[in-house]
Formats: C-alpha cells, sequence, structure tokens
C-alpha cells in the first residue's frame, strides 16, 4: 500500500493489523454512503452505520473517533480513486499539453464512472453546512415561531444561545474549542500561547464574533493599540461606544475586513487589553484568504504566469 501523503489527516485506530483496518473501514464508508444518501449525515447516527456495516457500535469505534471521521473517509475514498486513474493512464510521453489535455479526459471519465457516488458524497457534505442548518432553521422559526427540526441542535438554536459546537472530547471542550487552540498557535508560530476559549453557537445568519483577551509582556494602552488597529490592513476599527458604535454582525457580513472595537484595558492582569472582534466567516478564514495567498504568492514572485 502506497505511503499516505503527509497532508492527509490521520484518523486514530486501535487495530494494529494495518490490511484489517483498510477492509472495516471499506465496509463502513459503503454504509456510511447508502445511509448519508437517505437519510443525511446529521439524521444518521455511528450506531446505524455500524449496524448496516455489519459491525457492533464497539468494534465501530476501534476504527473510527467520531461521524466526521466516517464523513472524511468518503471525502479520501473518492479523491484516491480519482488520483489512482490518473496515475494508472497518464502516458509519460508527448508534451505538456498533450498530457493536461489527457489528464483532463482521464479525469472526467472517472468523475462520469463515479457519478452516483460522488452525488452522495454532495448530499452528505452539503447536510454538514452548520450555516445552512442554521439558516433553515431561523427562515422556518421567524415564519411558525418553532424550529423546522429540533434533533439539529441539542436544543431550540431561535432566542437561545448554545455553548456548544461540535463533540465534547478532551477535557470537556470541543473539538471546535480546540481546533481554536491550535490554529491560533499554528498561526502565530508559537505553541506556549495560552488559550481557554468557549465556542457558542448563536442565532445569526452569517459572521462570526469574539470576546478577545490578550495579555503582553509589556504595557500597551487601549489609546496606542486603537491606532494600532486603525492603520493595520483588512481591519476596520468601529470603537465608540458613547455613541453605541461598535462590531455587529450586520456589519460584517458580506464584507472583506475583520471589525474591530470595544478595546479597553484588562484590569485584572497588569498588561491586557479585552476587544470584540466580528468578521464574515465565508470571506474571513475561508474564500478571501484564498485569494488573499494567492495575490501575496504572486507579490512575492513564487507563483509566475505562462505565457
Amino acid at each position: 500500500m502506497q505511503e499516505r501523503p503527509a497532508h492527509k489527516k490521520n484518523i486514530p485506530t486501535l487495530v494494529k493489523d494495518p490490511s484489517l483496518v483498510e477492509k472495516r473501514r471499506r465496509q463502513i464508508v459503503d454504509a456510511a454512503v447508502r445511509l448519508f444518501v437517505d437519510k443525511g449525515f446529521h439524521k444518521t447516527t455511528t450506531r446505524e452505520i455500524a449496524r448496516v456495516s455489519g459491525l457492533s457500535i464497539g468494534s465501530l469505534y476501534e476504527y473510527i473517533q467520531s461521524k466526521e471521521d466516517v464523513l472524511y473517509l468518503v471525502c479520501e475514498t473518492i479523491h484516491a480513486a480519482i488520483r489512482q486513474r490518473l496515475e494508472n493512464n497518464l502516458q509519460p510521453e508527448g508534451n505538456g499539453r498533450t498530457r493536461l489535455e489527457q489528464a483532463i479526459k482521464e479525469y472526467f471519465q472517472v468523475c462520469d464512472e463515479m457519478a452516483d457516488m460522488s452525488a452522495r458524497l454532495k448530499s452528505a457534505a452539503d447536510q454538514v453546512s452548520e450555516g445552512e442548518k442554521l439558516n433553515a432553521m431561523l427562515r422556518t422559526s421567524e415564519q411558525t415561531g418553532e424550529p423546522a427540526d429540533p434533533t439539529l441542535f441539542p436544543h431550540p438554536i431561535a432566542s437561545n444561545c448554545i455553548p456548544h459546537i461540535d463533540a465534547f472530547v478532551d477535557l470537556d471542550y470541543t473539538k471546535e474549542e480546540w481546533k481554536m487552540v491550535h490554529e491560533t498557535r499554528k498561526i502565530m508560530g508559537d505553541d506556549t500561547i495560552q488559550l481557554s476559549p468557549t465556542c457558542v453557537r448563536v442565532p445569526v445568519f452569517n459572521s462570526h464574533a469574539e470576546s478577545v483577551n490578550v495579555e503582553f509582556h509589556s504595557p500597551l494602552s487601549a489609546a496606542n493599540a486603537k491606532a494600532i488597529l486603525a492603520e493595520a490592513p483588512g481591519v476596520t476599527l468601529i470603537d465608540d461606544p458613547a455613541n453605541t458604535a461598535y462590531p455587529l454582525q450586520l456589519d460584517a457580513s458580506g464584507k472583506d475586513d475583520t471589525f474591530v472595537g470595544r478595546v479597553r484595558e484588562d484590569r485584572s492582569v497588569p498588561y491586557g487589553l479585552n476587544m470584540w472582534v466580528v468578521s464574515d466567516n465565508l470571506r474571513k478564514g475561508a474564500a478571501l484568504n484564498t485569494i488573499q495567498i494567492a495575490e501575496k504568492m504572486l507579490e512575492m514572485g513564487l507563483l509566475k504566469s505562462k505565457a
């Protein structure tokens, strides 16, 4: 079996036999695809996946840790099939254009052959979209006063805040909260940064908001921080509490900038600041980042246009 590329997610398993892991995960993927098509991702339980795949629920968790792991395996299966097909059929002869044409042809052929499974994957992936779920529920709630499907969240979301995003894992933090810890350290390049986030599901259509507390090694006044933020690229400072001006999700939705306000000194520590940060999560942190990274690579000469 080919060595897994480094960028692939390593899903832990309790089973030491690689061939058995591959066999059982194939059973799990086949069962999950059928269930995702029939019921959708969120209405399918791991117990059902275990039953259809011919495993006990205990055995299932020897090969995966969560239902999200199963969806990842489905995606990985389709990607691997497409990649293997291209590698097997691309010929070393010919110039670059000929090989590109051949690669495109092979790609669409394998997509046609896997159309059924690809459609199933899309169905499952669409169901995973938290934003779409929340939007549908809120719109229904506006019309009826009741959520369309109370099983989408552990509690009613309309007129409510739920301090629970994704599964609870180590130390009773959720996966989303651990993701904030790991991603912040990765982005800042500092594994010593200490964070203790609480992620809350709130009934808005779009945009994330964070109450951020930052502690520094030396003094930084709120006034100086505001001056720095006001000049920072990609940041819009909205900070005039006397006139009730501070960032709101409605301000950020559809905008590229990150909005910052309520900047004030934290009196509980020697050198700390509190601030309120809002951004359109479909842009900043997602699609916009891709464009900005590509622009920066062009600026640095890492990407060159071909004639």
